[in-house]
């Protein structure tokens, strides 16, 4: 079995940051709010980047209760960082928050979204074991859509970039609802062929 099971490759699909979410708002706030919504925005990030630092931590952990602890405090974390940001995103749609720094060179900051995915992606399919070939597959395919978005986005300018944002959601969302169900299905008959074969 595979004995990676928190570096998920719906984990880095999941970890959109609020930053590149918010890139089509548009700004009409009092200094005040966007201050506010400035600072959460950066918590937020802060909070992504440390749970990914966790579970690459804990991914190299032995198998054992401590582990398996530690996963589980993982899944909580990240369960309330995902309800924090998704309230504090929808405020600032309806507020029109945009940070400034986000309209410089959004083609960049997609791409680096790209990059991210690809290679957890790549780590992922590299740790499979000989026997988990169907989730490899899968998960190829999936890494060839990455790929091909990716080169899009560098061979685009930033005049495409509404368009370029819309695939990259749309996908993200796809894999979201897809890959969870797949896995499933997978487990599911592997395990009922474990059972046959008793």
């Amino acid at each position: 079995m595979n004995k990676k099971p928190i570096i998920a490759v719906i984990t880095a699909l999941i970890a959109l940051t609020v930053s590149t979410s918010i890139l089509l708002a548009q700004p009409r706030l009092s200094k005040e709010k966007k201050d506010f919504y400035d600072n959460k925005r950066i918590e937020h990030n802060k909070e992504n980047e440390e749970i990914g630092k966790e579970k690459l931590k804990v991914a190299n952990m032995p198998e054992g209760l401590e582990r398996e602890q530690k996963i589980k405090e993982l899944e909580q974390r990240e369960i309330k960082y995902k309800k924090d940001s998704t309230e504090t995103l929808e405020e600032m749609k309806q507020d029109g928050y945009v940070n400034d720094e986000d309209i410089i060179d959004n083609n960049a900051k997609l791409i680096k979204q790209l990059e991210n995915m690809r290679k957890l992606t790549e780590w992922d399919i590299k740790n499979y074991t000989d026997k988990e070939k169907e989730l490899a597959d899968y998960d190829t395919q999936q890494l060839n859509k990455v790929k091909n978005l990716l080169d899009k986005v560098k061979k685009s300018d930033e005049s495409n970039f509404a368009n370029l944002y819309s695939e990259f959601d749309k996908m993200v969302k796809g894999f979201q609802e897809d890959r969870p169900k797949f896995e499933e299905q997978y487990r599911q008959k592997n395990k009922e062929s474990i059972g046959r074969a008793l």
